[in-house]
């Protein structure tokens, strides 16, 4: 899939998913537009099998109008390869069960930046490296009052398309 390609789909994909939410921040029922504590706009977490693939630490900041925006990062061995990822993404909260503004659903789109060397086990090889842009697309459930629990089901969409689960567990600052 050629570069060009790459960044349309991320586009379509950004588009497609904020659009599923509806509107946002418009008066719809159970939507606020501020967090429960005022305290509570900033989370560092740690993630499994997420956004920074095995795992990944992240950070995200919650703007006004049921929005936030994030990054994770991730560097991990597999099987002598080494990862490196970085995906910042675009959050929205496009409503809160349970009539409480400790409790999400929300949806994340954005790029993903896949770095995989592959090292020489001799002298006469290099060793190879390859780079890649990927876009991903996922929606789940979060708690967020001190502590910060997340659970969400992914896509990311490279040279193929890869369905995904992750969890995320931090606090909010």
């Amino acid at each position: 899939m050629s570069s060009l390609a790459r960044r349309r789909a991320l586009v379509v994909m950004s588009l497609v998913g904020l659009g599923l939410t509806g509107p946002v921040g418009l008066g719809a029922a159970g939507l606020g537009t501020a967090p429960a504590r005022a305290d509570d706009r900033h989370a560092f977490y740690v993630e499994a099998l997420g956004k920074g693939g095995l795992y990944g630490v992240g950070y995200d900041v919650r703007l006004p109008r049921q929005l936030a925006l994030g990054a994770v990062a991730s560097h991990y061995v597999l099987s002598g390869d080494r990862f490196t990822r970085v995906a910042p993404y675009l959050a929205v909260y496009p409503w809160r069960p349970w009539s409480s503004a400790r409790h999400r659903w929300f949806m994340q789109a954005g790029p993903q930046w896949v770095r995989r060397h592959t090292p020489s086990p001799g002298p006469e090889w290099p060793g190879k490296t390859s780079m890649s842009l990927d876009a991903e697309l996922s929606a789940g459930y979060e708690y967020r009052h001190g502590l910060l629990v997340r659970a969400y089901a992914m896509a990311s969409w490279g040279t193929r398309l890869v369905p995904w689960l992750g969890a995320s567990v931090g606090w909010s600052l």
